[in-house]
């Protein structure tokens, strides 16, 4: 974070605001800046892009010649203020999601896909290569009751220089709108044979999917109606809500996979009470390498048992090692590979995990906080069996 530009306050970190440049300008000194950091603040007045890192005076250039040609960005200007000075450069008057939609039925916050995939590719030309999106954010207010009324969500994007050049700069953006009747997928990039070869995968799934855009739609080049990726709203039911259908998005991610396209970021958009999982992928130079096995990983901890779901053809020997380790980790003596009748959408099921601090209930732990001990069980595991996490959503 220091190489990227981020330091915090003078009572968090021993860093005063105003001396950030001076500090981070020594960091990459020592450390060098291969790093960049992308921040996205559309619930905010005015909406702001933010970057950190080492950005030429031509990208920042080309990312305002970019964003003021779009015509719901033509007032973008690059302009920080007093919040800002944590970051390198900063954009203020973007919109890069529907914004909270008022006296509307369109979602708020849906991420405009066109302007994002222009916007990535835009930094792709110039030698930085997508590698994390994580999510910040968090409960903004609750009820009088205590239930969470709205909530924040900041979809932050990492980028590396990059060495490797095994893709192309093009970029597909996918984004999942299962919060919306109709259920929908959404793509954004050259999608081309994909939009036939898709409904085709998703048909299993849901018989009635199909490729049409309607008059929400136009931020996407080619949107799949009638889908159903996750659970869905589960009124009236012990199901857990929105929970992703594993099976389903092992088909579409094999799809896209069969087209040179490779999952590298899964970044989170959201807002008052919605949130929207999105998928970004890079394409490969060379289309004709086989693809890997995708194996998909759902964690439900906020469940009784806890639960971790596999979806994929490795699913269940992958489940049998990660249920063998966990029973070592502190909490999980009791794991066990066992799927019951709200799994019919998984592979395999490890059982009675403790993958998080769970509910905390009459204590003073943050609920459903990440346990590094679980989580490095996990992923050490799944390393061993040969296989590495490429993008991971909240």
């Amino acid at each position: 974070a220091a190489m990227g530009g981020i330091c915090g306050s003078n009572s968090t970190y021993g860093i005063d605001r105003e001396s950030c440049k001076a500090a981070t300008d020594g960091l990459r000194r020592k450390y060098g800046c291969d790093i960049l950091i992308m921040g996205i603040k559309d619930q905010n007045y005015p909406g702001k892009l933010c970057l950190s890192g080492a950005v030429s005076g031509e990208m920042r250039n080309a990312i305002t010649q970019l964003l003021q040609s779009d015509p719901k960005n033509k007032d973008v200007a690059q302009q920080g203020d007093k919040y800002d000075l944590m970051w390198e450069c900063t954009w203020r008057n973007t919109t890069l999601t529907s914004v909270h939609s008022t006296f509307s039925l369109a979602k708020s916050y849906f991420p405009k896909g066109k302007l994002f995939v222009k916007l990535l590719d835009t930094i792709a030309s110039f030698g930085w290569g997508l590698a994390a999106a994580p999510n910040f954010g968090g409960v903004e207010s609750r009820d009088e009751r205590g239930n969470i009324a709205s909530c924040v969500d900041w979809p932050v994007l990492i980028f590396y220089k990059e060495e490797n050049l095994q893709y192309s700069p093009e970029h597909l953006f996918f984004a999942v709108k299962d919060s919306n009747v109709p259920g929908k997928l959404c793509a954004a990039g050259p999608v081309a044979d994909m939009e036939t070869a898709m409904v085709e995968a998703l048909k299993p799934f849901s018989k009635d999917v199909r490729s049409e855009k309607d008059s929400y739609d136009d931020d996407y080049d080619v949107v799949w109606r009638n889908t159903s990726t996750t659970t869905g709203m589960q009124m009236m039911s012990l199901s857990k809500a929105y929970f992703p259908k594993g099976k389903t998005n092992v088909a579409l991610l094999s799809c896209a996979y069969s087209f040179g396209w490779r999952a590298v970021a899964a970044p989170s958009f959201g807002g008052i009470g919605d949130s929207w999982p999105c998928v970004i992928f890079r394409r490969l130079k060379d289309v004709s390498q086989p693809p890997p096995e995708i194996l998909f990983a759902a964690i439900k901890d906020s469940n009784i048992p806890g639960k971790l779901c596999f979806s994929g053809p490795s699913a269940e020997s992958v489940t049998d090692s990660i249920c063998g380790a966990l029973t070592k980790v502190a909490d999980n003596g009791d794991v066990k590979s066992e799927a019951d009748s709200y799994d019919a959408d998984q592979d395999a099921v490890c059982r009675n995990v403790k993958i998080t601090t769970g509910m905390a209930a009459f204590s003073s732990k943050l609920p459903y906080f990440p346990r590094s001990d679980s989580m490095n069980c996990v992923l050490n595991t799944l390393a061993e069996e040969g296989f590495q996490v490429v993008a991971f959503s909240e």
